[in-house]
């Protein structure tokens, strides 16, 4: 994980949290990314945002690079 990340995984999708960003990755939806200072709601994907596509690809190299999809046993608690 970078500097000031949180990770977390529930039995689920997995999400980072970086600063004001959260990204949500799950392999059976859509890739999610929202700014919560500017949507606490979480109502806008950035992810379908080309404004937003060098931090999602971020996030997704994050992912590739430490997390099993498949056995979920690689994603980390909380930090």
């Amino acid at each position: 994980m970078l500097e000031g990340d949180t990770a977390v995984y529930l039995r689920g999708p997995g999400q980072i949290r970086r600063g004001d960003n959260k990204y949500i990755c799950s392999p059976a939806d859509a890739d999610q990314l929202n700014n919560l200072t500017e949507d606490p709601r979480e109502l806008r994907n950035l992810a379908v945002s080309s404004a937003h596509a060098e931090m999602l690809q971020s996030f997704r190299d994050q992912v590739a690079s430490g997390w099993d999809l498949k056995r979920r046993s690689r994603y980390p608690l909380v930090k």
